[in-house]
C-alpha cells in the first residue's frame, strides 16, 4: 500500500504566496467595482429628485423655496412616503450609517424618518449640499442651472474621485478630481473639491450645505 502524501512546507508556502499575489491584484479591482457601483447609486438617486422637483413643479406652480438642504428635501411634500423614496433623497456611499442614526435616543430611525424634525434640518443630514436660493434664485428647471450636489464636506463623497452634480435639465455632471488637477483646476496635492461660494466650479458656487 503506497503511503499517502501530504504537502510540504515548501509547497504550502507557494501556496500561499499565489494566494496573496491574487489578493492584491483582485480585491482593489473588487473595490474599484463596488466604488463605481456606488457612484451610479447616486447618480440613479439624482435622476429621481429630478423627477420629482418636475411633479413639485406641476403641484405647486414653483420650484421649492427653501434653501440648502431643505430645497431638494421639499420635494418630500409630493412623493410616496415610503422608506425606499427616503432613502433616494441622501447620498448612498456614505450615509446610511450616520444619518438615520438618532444621537438622543441611541438608536436607528426608520429612514422615511430621517430628515424629522423638519424645523432642524440642516447641512449635517445628508451628504448632499441643495442650491442656494438666498444668493441663487432660481424660478424655472434649466440646463444651466444646478440643483443639488454631493457636498463633499470634509472629504469626498465618492471614493471614485467622482463629484455629481444634477442639472436643471435633468442631467448629472461629473466633476473626475485627478482631471481637475491635470486641468490646473485644483492643486496637486487637492484631496477634495469643495462645494459652496468658494468652489473652483462654477456650478458648484451655487449650492449650499445649509
Amino acid at each position: 500500500m503506497t503511503p499517502r502524501r501530504g504537502f510540504t512546507l515548501i509547497e504550502l508556502t507557494l501556496v500561499i504566496a499565489i494566494l496573496a499575489i491574487l489578493m492584491a491584484f483582485l480585491l482593489p479591482k473588487g473595490m474599484d467595482v463596488l466604488y463605481r457601483a456606488k457612484t451610479t447609486a447616486c447618480e440613479k438617486n439624482m435622476n429621481d429628485i429630478f423627477g420629482w422637483y418636475q411633479i413639485y413643479k406641476t403641484d405647486r406652480n414653483h420650484l421649492p423655496k427653501e434653501t440648502g438642504a431643505k430645497n431638494f428635501l421639499s420635494v418630500w411634500d409630493v412623493i410616496e412616503h415610503t422608506d425606499a423614496n427616503a432613502t433616494r433623497l441622501t447620498c448612498p456611499e456614505p450615509d446610511a450609517p450616520d444619518v438615520l442614526y438618532d444621537e438622543e435616543k441611541k438608536r436607528y430611525k426608520e429612514p422615511k424618518h430621517w430628515f424629522e424634525p423638519w424645523d432642524q434640518v440642516d447641512g449635517t443630514y445628508t451628504r448632499y449640499a441643495g442650491r442656494d436660493i438666498k444668493t441663487h434664485r432660481m424660478s424655472s428647471l434649466s440646463g444651466n442651472e444646478p440643483i443639488l450636489a454631493d457636498d463633499n464636506d470634509g472629504e469626498l463623497n465618492h471614493r471614485s474621485g467622482v463629484t455629481l452634480c444634477l442639472m436643471g435639465n435633468g442631467e448629472v455632471k461629473k466633476f473626475q478630481l485627478t482631471q481637475l488637477k491635470k486641468e490646473g483646476v485644483l492643486p496637486p496635492d487637492a484631496e477634495n473639491l469643495e462645494v459652496g461660494p468658494d468652489s473652483p466650479i462654477e456650478e458648484l458656487r451655487k449650492l449650499t450645505r445649509d
